[in-house]
């Protein structure tokens, strides 16, 4: 039989932030053929400024890719080869 609430010396107290996911983040990572073991990584939440700074990193040469958060998970949304070869 368990002890009942009213005589338990501790309580169990709620946290005190709040655990939910943000889900409208988005990350790009970019990679050069030059220097493959050292991508950029940016995350920002606004979709339209991802897509600028992959155009950016794809015009640099870059291959792109774009993920957007999914709970705890990222999911790829975007592809862009701009080192010429097909993506």
């Amino acid at each position: 039989m368990s002890t009942p609430k009213s005589v338990r010396g501790w309580r169990r107290k709620n946290r005190g932030q709040d655990t939910t996911r943000n889900n409208s983040q988005y990350r790009i990572l970019a990679t050069w053929p030059d220097r493959p073991d050292r991508p950029a990584v940016r995350a920002t939440p606004d979709r339209a400024k991802a897509r600028r700074i992959a155009e950016e990193y794809a015009t640099a040469g870059a291959y792109v890719i774009v993920q957007r958060a999914r709970g705890f998970q990222w999911r790829t949304v975007d592809t862009y080869d701009g080192t010429g070869q097909p993506a």
